[in-house]
């Protein structure tokens, strides 16, 4: 009897055996209980012709055709349906500057809010309304040069999950990372202006990038990031040269940090100079002198606390260190700090101008740090230990 209530077969059974001993009362019990099962496939069958042999009736199914199309009709009717057809109705999209203007060494950002604006829970995830992505299309314009750059951020929600009814989700990302990084990196004496346009639940179709999600967009933001100096002139260069050894020798970190970038930013457009690109440096190209530049990146490097250190080391990743520069870069590979030593052998493991596989292999199987030991690894193409 236990098995009859999950088994079509031994239902069977206990019908066809009820009948066969004269026990009507519980042959039609043990009948009328299989309106559980499903009305298809052999075991089925069998129930039908054990009740036939008895004179038996099936019971009618618990969900008939009128029901079925009335449930239908319903979920059409209803909101989950017209989340579908009308998702602007349920989800918006709404990117807002952290800071409309911001200075060379600080990191351009915006916030992102994604928010349920319907009557509906909405589900997020793989198989939910959207995916929670947004692909930053960033338009970097140049006025000194009179030229644009184009980048794209990615930028992804916690899923899969449920949006409740008024509920909103909220991340901040930085703009100045990959090629855009890269741009603004030797840029610090021009305005830059950008422009973040988002896509909602980007995929990718016939070579570019659509938002999936139709109905769902969001208005572009423009940030601006100002030129270290109003007015190209040589007093206004050195005077903010002078102010940024100050912050450097400063007890703030937080403003010794950003001079710090700023420094590697001047370094990597002294760079760009000297190989014949000087449309960055404007009317100052002539006046950018690396041996001013490189005592502020030793003195960085060597006299600093390890807050600023790390931060130099993390801008060096986005310039083309020279020589002298990744010689320079070479103490900190002794520094107790572990987050400046794996910065260390990050940017020297990046580099071709360095023998760096002979010089990091003591990092990468006797450093006591396990990341410092794992960077090591990954720069020299060493497998990592299991």
């Amino acid at each position: 009897q236990k098995l009859a209530k999950t088994d079509p077969y031994a239902a069977a059974t206990l019908v066809d055996d009820a009948f066969t001993r004269g026990d009507v009362t519980a042959g039609r019990k043990y009948m009328a209980d299989t309106d559980r099962f499903l009305r298809r496939g052999p075991a089925w069958r069998y129930l039908v012709r054990v009740a036939a042999k008895h004179g038996a009736t099936v019971p009618d199914p618990p969900v008939t055709h009128d029901s079925v199309a009335a449930l239908v009709d319903s979920f059409i009717a209803g909101g989950t349906m017209e989340m579908g057809r009308s998702p602007g109705k349920f989800i918006s999209v709404t990117l807002t500057p952290v800071a409309a203007v911001v200075r060379p060494g600080e990191a351009p950002k915006v916030k992102a809010t994604l928010t349920n604006i319907g009557s509906l829970p909405v589900p997020l995830g793989e198989w939910g309304l959207l995916t929670p992505k947004l692909m930053l299309d960033v338009r970097m314009w140049i006025p000194r040069e009179q030229a644009e750059t184009l980048g794209r951020v990615p930028l992804s929600f916690e899923a899969p999950r449920l949006l409740g009814v008024g509920e909103s989700l909220t991340q901040i990302v930085s703009l100045d990372t990959g090629w855009i990084g890269v741009e603004m990196a030797y840029r610090p004496l021009s305005k830059i202006e950008l422009t973040v346009t988002p896509m909602v639940d980007p995929v990718e179709r016939n070579g570019r990038y659509v938002g999936a999600l139709g109905g769902v967009t969001a208005p572009a933001v423009v940030l601006v990031r100002e030129a270290l100096i109003e007015i190209d002139s040589p007093d206004a260069y050195w005077e903010a040269l002078t102010q940024l050894v100050r912050e450097l020798q400063g007890d703030d970190q937080v403003v010794a940090m950003r001079a710090a970038d700023v420094t590697v930013s001047l370094l990597a457009l002294a760079q760009k100079v000297s190989t014949g690109h000087t449309g960055p440096a404007g009317k100052l190209a002539r006046r950018l002198r690396h041996r001013e530049l490189l005592a502020m990146l030793d003195y960085a490097l060597r006299q600093t606390p390890a807050a600023v250190r790390c931060r130099t080391l993390g801008a060096l990743r986005n310039i083309t260190a020279t020589q002298r520069m990744l010689k320079m870069v070479g103490p900190s590979l002794a520094s107790t700090s572990p987050l400046v030593r794996a910065l260390a052998v990050e940017v020297l493991g990046s580099s071709t101008r360095l023998s760096t596989p002979r010089m990091l292999e003591p990092f990468a199987d006797k450093d006591p740090d396990p990341l410092v030991r794992e960077m090591a690894r990954i720069v020299i193409g060493k497998p990592s230990k299991p």
